[in-house]
């Protein structure tokens, strides 16, 4: 049985599909769902959306009660996480039932009950009357904050696959790479120390640079950040070198002249022997941003559309004014 099976089995429930996750309301708590399948078994990964972080004895008593093999997470506030399998004989929208009645059964009975939060991600106000999609959260919001904020963003999508310039993005990437650096460059300078987490912010800064100066989404955005960050890495340590033995007298001669001793004298193995720390930080951050540093355009649209379609009104039912508002929006067209 497929997801989109599941979600129309009995339509007045209201699980409806989303792109390729389906998102519904039970018990008054708000989840999305989502498959995979890996040689022929199928995997089902189960969101909820609530208030702060879900105590650890809510975390076991639903657990107890799950199929064989499930799991459940709670490490993210504002969310719990259970991922499940059904077994070959079960039925999966009864196993898929039945998970809900667990988990949501365990959030009304603790002695402090597991609520539905009424802020807004988008402007931080209660008094929510929709739930959207943001990420793999379906989540409490204010339907015209959804809108807005996705017809900005659709917007600004359209106008940067006609006007976006790989040229001012390296510029914007090469500034942003630069300041990511100077975190790192400033603490060995004055403490003589290296923290591994501030290596994250070389390529994180350079695509924040990349998207400032109007650098057009996409694959080339990808390369174009993930070089500058090497190249940025690389410069950086002949940098450090050079201002620490500046601050410590014990050099008169140029940058130009330390710089180009460095390189020719220092070899590939010297230098990751030295760098490996932070090379290793390096990759993690570029491993964890990969998917998003080749966002194009087009993503930006399909995803700005995801969110409207997924408005639905606090009682689960779909919200029909969120669908006239995303085709008659005049300063965009939202795109599939």
């Amino acid at each position: 049985m497929t997801l989109s099976q599941i979600a129309g089995r009995e339509p007045e429930r209201n699980f409806r599909m989303v792109d390729e996750r389906m998102i519904g309301v039970h018990a008054r708590y708000p989840f999305s769902l989502v498959e995979r399948t890996v040689r022929a078994k199928t995997t089902y990964t189960l969101t909820f959306s609530v208030f702060g972080q879900v105590k650890s004895r809510v975390v076991r008593a639903i657990k107890k009660q799950l199929p064989k093999f499930s799991q459940v997470n709670a490490a993210v506030a504002n969310q719990l996480i259970v991922v499940f399998t059904k077994g070959s004989d079960e039925d999966a929208y009864a196993t898929l039932i039945n998970v809900l009645d667990i988990v949501t059964d365990s959030f009304v009975s603790d002695k402090k009950p597991v609520v539905v939060s009424d802020k807004c991600p988008l402007c931080n106000r209660g008094e929510c009357d929709s739930f959207a999609l943001f990420g793999a959260s379906f989540a409490p919001a204010h339907k015209i904050c959804v809108l807005n904020k996705n017809d900005k963003k659709a917007e600004q999508a359209k106008e940067n696959k006609k006007s976006g310039s790989h040229l001012m993005g390296l510029i914007g990437a090469i500034l942003g790479a630069a300041v990511g650096c100077l975190p790192t460059i400033l603490l060995v300078i004055f403490i003589n120390t290296e923290f591994g987490m501030l290596y994250l912010l070389i390529p994180l800064l350079s695509y924040q640079g990349y998207k400032l100066f109007r650098g057009k989404l996409g694959n080339g955005a990808r390369v174009i950040v993930i070089l500058t960050s090497f190249i940025a890495f690389f410069i950086m340590y002949p940098v450090m070198s050079y201002l620490v033995n500046i601050v410590g007298s014990r050099v008169s001669y140029s940058f130009y002249e330390f710089f180009t001793y460095f390189i020719v004298n220092v070899t590939p193995v010297e230098f990751l022997t030295a760098a490996w720390f932070g090379l290793i930080f390096l990759l993690i951050g570029i491993a964890t941003g990969f998917k998003t540093l080749g966002t194009s355009s087009n993503d930006v649209l399909r995803d700005a559309a995801t969110s409207v379609e997924s408005i639905t009104n606090v009682d689960g039912t779909y919200s029909e004014a969120s669908a006239e508002r995303r085709y008659q929006t005049p300063s965009v067209e939202l795109e599939y």
